[in-house]
């Protein structure tokens, strides 16, 4: 019997709450797919926190209260791959929805990386995604 990897997702959200309800819901057919879900809040001062948490109330917040990087996205990422348990990490921007193939996907992640592209909801003409799938390490 094979063991169910353990998959973290990773959503960086900074004030995208006007697109938040449709990211959130293409990913609601696959949350079985996931061991957990965590909110990587940048400074957010608008409804973001509680859109995400309507949609996903199980769900794990990480605040991000000021910045210290450069690159906020890289540092809400690092913050997120900190924090989370799984042994696979997904990410995916709070402007971008899943594919829908993408729990089908996940049950057949091999080797050390694998990468999905999502429709982004800001700029649909983007050809380079902003979200990924990666493995990091083996069932402990």
């Amino acid at each position: 019997m094979t063991r169910r990897p353990l998959i973290s997702l990773i959503i960086p959200i900074h004030n995208e709450e006007e697109y938040l309800p449709e990211s959130l819901k293409s990913l609601k057919e696959i949350e079985d797919q996931f061991f957990e879900l965590l909110f990587i809040l940048d400074r957010c001062t608008a409804n973001s926190e509680s859109i995400a948490m309507q949609w996903f109330p199980d769900a794990r917040i990480v605040k991000k209260e000021s910045g210290k990087w450069k690159n906020s996205l890289a540092e809400n990422f690092q913050l997120g791959f900190e924090a989370s348990k799984g042994n696979i990490i997904c990410t995916q921007d709070a402007d971008a929805t899943a594919p829908h193939d993408l729990g089908p996907l996940l049950g057949r992640l091999q080797g050390d990386v694998a990468s999905v592209a999502p429709t982004l909801l800001t700029r649909k003409d983007v050809v380079l995604s902003q979200s990924s799938v990666l493995l990091v390490g083996e069932d402990p």
